[in-house]
């Protein structure tokens, strides 16, 4: 904010990428700040900061350029998705506030109750590089249960099912042609983005996820999927072509001239 209020003075252009997926910018009145301008990463944005005063033509809609790696890679969707291999995305919940202690030791009671009622399938929890071992440390050992670090992608290439909570992962699941599941146990998550967007299961237990997913994944082989995950692309991501950062790159030499 410093920054943006001393480039206003000395009449600088300024270019403020957004960061996070989802944010309102309806929060913030940017008005008066006419040297400023913003890359977004879709419409859905666009429209937003549109509605707070802000002219279109300090708006440039370029994607994400965190996703530009997504661009790259070449997953198919599984013909025959199953609960198989499950990859759990762990986030620090106590530490960002989203849950209390006992919350998550709930969390982790659904975990347990869960993988020993399916002794068939294999379970990977992807630690957040914010999240603690020593949270997980009951299932360390565990036949079925495993606890890693590691690369996102290969771990989403691998598995069959996708669950989480409110990870910005998911979408990237998603993207990667994988059935996602939002594990809301509390009740908390039923206006993300993503759940609006009708392209993941959402449940309030993994007995709900055994119940309802022979339906969800027919729908996530259909030509309808398909069209709202494009719409939904097109309006919160633009365009997962792999070039976000060189369009941002772009719009810095154009302001400056």
């Amino acid at each position: 904010k410093c920054v943006i209020a001393a480039a206003h003075n000395t009449k600088t252009p300024t270019l403020l990428i957004q960061h996070g997926v989802g944010a309102d910018f309806r929060r913030t009145d940017l008005r008066a700040f006419n040297m400023l301008f913003f890359s977004v990463f879709g419409e859905n944005d666009k429209s937003l900061l549109e509605k707070t005063g802000i002219p279109s033509t300090r708006i440039f809609v370029t994607g994400n350029p965190l996703l530009d790696e997504v661009g790259g890679k070449n997953f198919s969707k599984k013909k025959n998705s199953a609960m198989q291999k499950i990859l759990l995305l762990s986030q620090p919940f106590v530490e960002d506030g989203l849950w209390t202690k006992k919350q998550r030791n709930l969390f982790l009671i659904e975990i347990e109750n869960f993988m020993g009622a399916q002794p068939a399938s294999e379970l990977v929890i992807k630690l957040h590089p914010r999240d603690k071992l020593k949270t997980y440390r009951g299932f360390l050992g565990r036949k079925n249960i495993k606890v890693i670090p590691g690369d996102l992608y290969q771990h989403i290439q691998e598995a069959d099912i996708v669950i989480g909570v409110n990870s910005t992962a998911l979408s990237e699941a998603l993207f990667l042609h994988r059935p996602v599941l939002v594990l809301d146990l509390f009740d908390e998550v039923k206006d993300d983005m993503i759940v609006k967007s009708g392209l993941v299961l959402k449940i309030g237990s993994f007995q709900e996820a055994l119940n309802r997913l022979p339906q969800f994944l027919s729908f996530f082989h259909s030509n309808l999927y398909d069209k709202k995950k494009e719409a939904y692309i097109k309006n919160y991501f633009y365009s997962l072509d792999g070039n976000s950062a060189a369009r941002v790159a772009a719009i810095i030499k154009n302001i400056k001239q």
